[in-house]
């Protein structure tokens, strides 16, 4: 059977109607096809007449075909559907961590509190990495109340936070020892303690099995008031405690009682600050490398002797002390005991009426340190720092470069001086001959 010709009426009407599609082809969302239809690529009929700017279909790729035909036919909420979604949140669940969780930790670890907040509210696997950071450490302030706080760790269900802190600092007082004891006991993991004590307070460790690397006892008591134990352990209850705790690395004690330990406790002991009472009951074998202390008149020159016996040795020291002091009998001391000394810094506490007569006094003839590095003489109050003064200081601190020849840094009230490594003569003959030589040979 023929059909009638067909009119240039129906030709114009055909190309202006879009293609009907193959039943068995696809027109994947590709960025190659929208940059061909951009480009003005045109499809073709069977008849050849082109039908304008459609993309061509695909036919290349059977296998889409099937996939689109099983989805269609699946009804809503089926196995497959059920199985696709379990997979995609799967995915979506392990996509945030790619890492090893050590990685996780380290940098995880240089976020602030607010950020892991933030971060511990993502999903299950940030609060994972999070909450331990986040719960590792906390610090009241001195006047701060921690009722609430320390109700909230003796709860049994906040078994989770107990477990994550390490590093607990916090105020006691009489009406909170008790709360400070029961959150204790609630802490096995606990290696960083800090206590500042105001007023008379019970036994904080009683029934409590710590095992700490790092302890403060600081008293907050008025320096008017007699001198008085301020806990009810007994006189000897701290230093009783001090040796069950073999693994204290940092030791900081301020107190009037007095420190008795036996020579095999705190064994690990690195740095130990306090009174100088204490400190020199601390160091005398152990492997003591840094201390700050505070002499008085009457027991500044034993204490300076017993850091010598430091098995470290001592290296680094600052002193916290009072104008009255002999400081250049203090200094001829340290050269004795503690020849391998790397840094001495005093702060020196109270009113210096002429501080460059103070500084001549102690400087005067300064004796040898053969590895000293920084020397540091600091005023909690010093008047206003003049020209002259500047000059003064910086022609001293050459001077006693001489007497220490490592030393790199000294600081005094207001100037800091940079010191340049000072030179051996035979090395300066040396180079100063090697400079003649090459002149002569120079034409």
């Amino acid at each position: 059977m023929l059909l009638p010709p067909r009119s240039s009426k129906d030709l114009h009407r055909d190309e202006l109607r879009p293609p009907t599609p193959h039943p068995e082809c696809e027109y994947p969302d590709t960025v190659q096809e929208e940059e061909e239809e951009n480009s003005g690529c045109r499809s073709v009929r069977n008849d050849g007449v082109h039908t304008g700017p459609w993309r061509t279909p695909s036919f290349t790729n059977p296998s889409l075909i099937i996939a689109r035909r099983s989805k269609e036919k699946e009804p809503m909420g089926s196995r497959n559907d059920r199985t696709r979604n379990e997979e995609d949140n799967k995915r979506r669940e392990t996509a945030t961590i790619v890492l090893p969780p050590e990685i996780w930790n380290e940098i995880i670890s240089w976020a602030d509190p607010s950020t892991l907040a933030v971060l511990a509210r993502v999903n299950t696997s940030a609060y994972s990495l999070a909450m331990p950071q986040l719960y590792s450490s906390i610090s009241v302030p001195k006047t701060a109340d921690t009722s609430k706080l320390l109700g909230t760790l003796c709860s049994p269900t906040s078994h989770d936070y107990s477990c994550f802190l390490r590093a607990l600092d916090v105020p006691i007082n009489c009406g909170s020892c008790e709360a400070v004891n029961m959150a204790l006991r609630w802490l096995p993991n606990l290696s960083v303690l800090k206590l500042k004590i105001s007023g008379k307070i019970g036994w904080p460790f009683q029934g409590t099995r710590l095992n700490l690397t790092q302890f403060h006892w600081e008293v907050l008591q008025d320096k008017s008031a007699p001198p008085t134990i301020e806990h009810a352990g007994g006189p000897s209850g701290l230093s009783e405690w001090l040796e069950s705790q073999p693994n204290i690395i940092k030791l900081k004690l301020v107190t009037h009682e007095r420190i008795a330990v036996s020579e095999s406790a705190l064994r690990k002991l690195v740095r130990a600050s306090g009174p100088m009472f204490i400190v020199s009951c601390l160091v005398p074998g152990r492997p003591v490398d840094t201390v700050q202390t505070t002499p008085r008149s009457r027991d500044a020159t034993a204490g300076m002797s017993a850091l010598g016996q430091s098995t470290g040795p001592l290296r680094h020291l600052k002193i916290v002390s009072r104008p009255e002091l002999d400081h250049h009998r203090l200094l001829a001391i340290l050269s004795e005991s503690n020849p391998s000394l790397e840094s001495i810094s005093f702060e020196i506490c109270g009113q210096v009426d002429n501080m460059r007569e103070f500084l001549g006094k102690a400087l005067k003839d300064l004796p040898k340190f053969a590895e000293l590095q920084s020397l540091s003489f600091c005023s909690r109050v010093h008047g206003p720092l003049t020209t002259l003064d500047a000059s003064y200081y910086r022609l001293m601190a050459e001077k006693v470069q001489r007497s220490c020849p490592k030393l790199r840094r000294i600081y005094f009230p207001g100037v800091m001086a940079t010191l340049q490594p000072r030179r051996k003569m035979s090395d300066m003959l040396t180079e100063f001959s090697a400079l003649l030589v090459s002149g002569v040979r120079d034409p």
